[in-house]
């Protein structure tokens, strides 16, 4: 009888310091970003555009590239599903002043949910919002992991405006 509650003690302390496998985001995921913008003169603007996103992973910092389109965010794990949670990024050219009379000018941030499996398979959907010289809008985001390769990415590679 001792020897067995000392095999379940141990098996707790064990269970309680087992490190979390929470999800990872990192590697290529493929997909669309279908959007609805709202330009200044009051027409509506619907466009749909195929992608892949490169994701790398720090911890809990994220760095994404979309396009030639830079982003860097943070995931949180949901605490009842290791293979779930959310991330929300923020291009790198966003800053403090949205919409700018500058071409270049895009401000975005994006809020999305992870499904991802051990398998290395998973998916992510959700939505941003944007602003820009032209007016402003939301996209929906789908995509689906396609490769778990790392693509190494480390953070915004321009200085913000």
């Amino acid at each position: 009888m001792m020897l067995r509650l000392a095999l379940l003690a141990v098996c707790a302390v064990l269970a309680v310091a087992a490190p979390s496998h929470a999800f990872d985001l990192t590697g290529t995921w493929q997909g669309k970003q279908t959007c609805r913008g709202f330009d200044f003169v009051g027409l509506g603007a619907k466009f749909s555009l195929l992608a892949d996103i490169a994701i790398s992973q720090a911890g809990d910092e994220v760095f994404a590239r979309i396009g030639d389109s830079d982003y860097a965010g943070r995931k949180i794990d949901d605490p009842s599903k290791q293979e779930r949670g959310r991330f929300y990024l923020v291009r790198c050219t966003t800053d403090n002043v949205p919409g700018t009379a500058v071409e270049t000018d895009w401000d975005e941030t994006a809020d999305i949910t992870v499904k991802t499996k051990a398998t290395g398979s998973g998916t992510i959907k959700g939505f941003s919002t944007y602003i820009d010289i032209d007016g402003i809008g939301s996209c929906k985001w789908k995509f689906k992991r396609i490769d778990t390769v790392d693509p190494v990415l480390t953070g915004c590679s321009a200085p913000k405006p």
